[in-house]
């Protein structure tokens, strides 16, 4: 028999039941992926007839760029509208402090998902300080009055250092108060 040939005739096997099952869901998957591609063009032959983008008086129709409305949305792990900095926080710091005794020790205010971080140049070793237990009542007071959290988490963290920023204070749901977190 010569290559690439299949035996035929009462000697051969019966396709598997396996493969007859590949093949159609082989043949499903190529079906699928036509459907698809259809409709995709389908969409884009409408928003053709539809006119596309409309162009504004002052802007020439060839140079307007379509935005999605997507795109326009910021992100739900940044609630500063695609910043990961909150800056409002800073600014109820300087409204609970203006003489900035504590609020002068912040250099940043940052989301971590739904975490806020304040990063401060207090020392690693100031773990029980009333300026970062000060921070961290704050945050969480500013949280819940002025964002509307109900669980706020917080983490007044130290000046950077060989071991990162650590973390100072805590503070890690609603009912719990802020803590000092030690380091070995």
């Amino acid at each position: 028999m010569g290559a690439g040939r299949r035996p035929n005739g009462r000697h051969v096997k019966p396709p598997v039941q396996r493969d007859a099952a590949w093949r159609r869901a082989a043949d499903n998957r190529i079906a699928l992926g036509v459907a698809s591609g259809a409709a995709g063009m389908l969409a884009v032959s409408v928003y053709a007839l539809a006119g596309g983008p409309k162009a504004t008086p002052d802007v020439p129709s060839q140079t307007k760029t379509a935005v999605p409305q997507a795109a326009k949305v910021a992100p739900r792990s940044q609630p500063n509208g695609g910043s990961d900095e909150e800056t409002g926080a800073v600014a109820y710091y300087r409204e609970k402090d203006p003489s900035g005794k504590v609020a002068g020790h912040v250099d940043e205010v940052r989301w971590s998902g739904r975490y806020l971080r304040v990063y401060t140049d207090l020392k690693e070793s100031d773990t029980h300080s009333k300026v970062a237990f000060q921070l961290c009542q704050w945050t969480g007071e500013y949280l819940t009055d002025r964002r509307g959290s109900k669980n706020p988490v917080v983490f007044v963290h130290a000046k950077k250092n060989d071991n990162g920023n650590v973390v100072l204070v805590s503070k890690l749901s609603a009912k719990a108060p802020c803590k000092s977190v030690e380091t070995l």
